[in-house]
């Protein structure tokens, strides 16, 4: 967008049917203003903004403009205009959003926003995207089982998040869910991102000056009564609370320009550095060195009140979770059924000088061509398996059950009860195979592995094969959850039918899926590829027609 390119109106007719009369005659000088030059608009708008609260369409336009003159090129002045639009409660998603940005947006609950990490915390509140940050945190962050009382937060988490959006178009009932949480930045990040989404929204602005005499935060309580002054210009009521709210004693300093006289403008209000929260080293406590260690010989005879063959049912039946409780419980059920847990078991690719099996809490990661020791005994693999051909034959015969929500393999041939073990139990949520086959190096046939993986959210294969039937058959399989990413790269033919793969897609593709299909070069291909594009992207077009998007489809060449 150049400088030179203003719409005619910024803002629609009837938003300022909305406003405070005072406000709306400034509003309508800036707009003005803007049309009247062709350089400097930002200079304007800035300006504008240094005396009044501004509707989220003008900081747009000034993040727009003055990112394409190059000025917010400039990473302190940048800085700068990013403290002072979260102050204006404007949050930017996008490129531009800074460290500082993004770690507001952190706690709003419809915000699209790409966090660089996912933390146990990012779990404690309600979002739209809980489920996606949950599985996020299980495949990247965690090393441990992830407790029952956090799986448990998420769920109530969840839960408030519909009943937060069950109740928004009323503001009052709205208001009081936000504070069954019991979490202030939570409340006010969310209140602030609802009035800044919509200044004219007295009620919302009324009710949060309420909520905040009620906290020990008197500095944001005032800083918000200027604000609210700073866009409702006529109502005076407000500024004389403001002014008895703040007293005699001191005046409160504000980033406005225009200062009432109970204010004073403070010019280093927005490159003052943020305080950010420091990493407290614990101190460390000498352990007294074990003097005693766990073994068969000096296990204690256990004596329970059950029958030997109930035991051993519980045991054998147990989840990772239940023989972790047990281990713990009591040392003679590990030694009934020595099973080592082991939550994550990957790939170590370090440099040579630092190859060696590392752990991590229950997390085990192996370097190339390295066996797992002997005493390891029987591997119970909980929520993510990802392995080299080098390392895999040296562990799949120690893998006593196999759990996994995140697998990924490569270059490997598996008998049925291989891959019944790794994928059967029917857990899995991402799945990477490349070059996989069977026994007699056959590439495997997608619906059979489809039918393996019914909570299946991102599918990825290289080297598949396709019968005439693939597309009915996984047309008629039920999923427990919308398919979010389905790649099928080097299929070895070209009989997958079209029609019923459109089908497919409807079914179980989400609303912002993607499918990639990649065929192996045949005689016949192109003039396939044509005709199965054609086919299945006429069919998306037709079937998903609301603005909120559509799966895209792609054939790669």
């Amino acid at each position: 967008m150049s400088n030179e390119t203003v719409p005619a109106m910024i803002l629609p007719a009837d938003f300022y049917d909305k406003l405070d009369p005072l406000y709306r005659e400034k509003l309508v000088q800036l707009e003005k203003a803007i049309k009247r030059v062709k350089t400097g608009k930002t200079l304007i708008i800035e300006d504008f903004c240094n005396q009044f609260m501004m509707p989220k369409e003008f900081w747009d336009k000034l993040i727009d403009i003055g990112h394409d003159d190059g000025r917010y090129g400039i990473s302190t002045y940048l800085n700068t205009i990013f403290k002072h639009s979260i102050y204006q409660f404007y949050f930017k998603p996008g490129q531009l959003a800074s460290a500082l940005t993004e770690c507001d947006q952190r706690k709003i609950y419809d915000f699209d926003y790409t966090a660089t990490k996912v933390d146990v915390k990012d779990l404690y509140y309600p979002h739209k995207d809980l489920q996606r940050k949950l599985e996020e945190y299980e495949r990247n962050y965690a090393c441990f089982l992830i407790p029952k009382s956090v799986l448990q937060k998420v769920e109530k988490m969840k839960s408030l998040y519909c009943k937060i959006k069950a109740v928004e178009e009323n503001v009052e009932e709205w208001f009081e869910v936000l504070m069954e949480l019991n979490d202030e930045e939570f409340i006010e990040k969310n209140i602030e991102y609802r009035i800044g989404s919509d200044l004219t929204n007295k009620k919302l602005w009324k009710l949060y000056i309420e909520y905040l005499k009620n906290t020990n935060n008197k500095r944001k309580l005032l800083q918000t009564y200027s604000k609210y002054c700073r866009f409702f210009l006529s109502d005076f009521e407000m500024i004389e609370e403001y002014r008895n709210a703040a007293g005699r004693k001191r005046k409160v300093p504000v980033p406005w320009m225009n200062t009432y006289d109970f204010e004073i403008f403070d010019d280093r209000f927005f490159k003052k550095k943020t305080d950010l929260p420091k990493n407290e080293k614990t101190p460390e406590i000498e352990k007294s060195p074990l003097m005693c260690h766990f073994n068969a010989e000096n296990a204690s005879l256990q004596k329970f009140p059950f029958k030997p063959n109930l035991m051993n049912y519980i045991i054998k039946n147990a989840n990772a979770y239940i023989l972790h409780d047990l281990f713990k419980t009591c040392k003679w059920f590990y030694l009934k059924n020595p099973i080592s847990i082991c939550y994550k078991l990957g790939a170590n690719y370090q440099t040579d000088q630092l190859k060696r099996i590392q752990f991590k809490g229950q997390s085990v990661s192996l370097p190339d061509s390295w066996p797992l020791p002997e005493s390891f005994g029987k591997i119970y693999v909980a929520t993510s398996l990802s392995s080299s051909p080098y390392v895999f034959p040296n562990i799949i015969p120690m893998i006593y059950c196999c759990t996994v929500k995140f697998i990924s393999l490569s270059e490997l041939n598996l008998n049925d009860k291989e891959l019944d073990l790794l994928i059967g139990h029917g857990n899995v949520l991402n799945l990477d195979f490349w070059e996989i086959k069977d026994l007699s190096d056959n590439y495997l046939i997608l619906e059979n592995l489809l039918k393996m993986v019914p909570k299946i959210k991102n599918f990825s294969i290289n080297g598949i094969q396709c019968t005439p039937e693939s597309s009915k058959i996984i047309c008629e399989l039920l999923f427990e959850n919308e398919i979010d990413n389905f790649n099928l790269t080097g299929i070895k033919n070209t009989v997958l039918e079209p029609k019923g793969f459109a089908e497919f897609i409807k079914k179980n593709i989400s609303t912002n899926g993607n499918i990639v299909l990649e065929f192996d070069n045949s005689d016949d291909r192109k003039e396939y590829e044509a005709n199965f594009s054609e086919i299945v992207n006429t069919f998306i077009d037709e079937n998903w027609t609301s603005e909120n998007g559509k799966p895209t489809f792609d054939i790669y060449n």
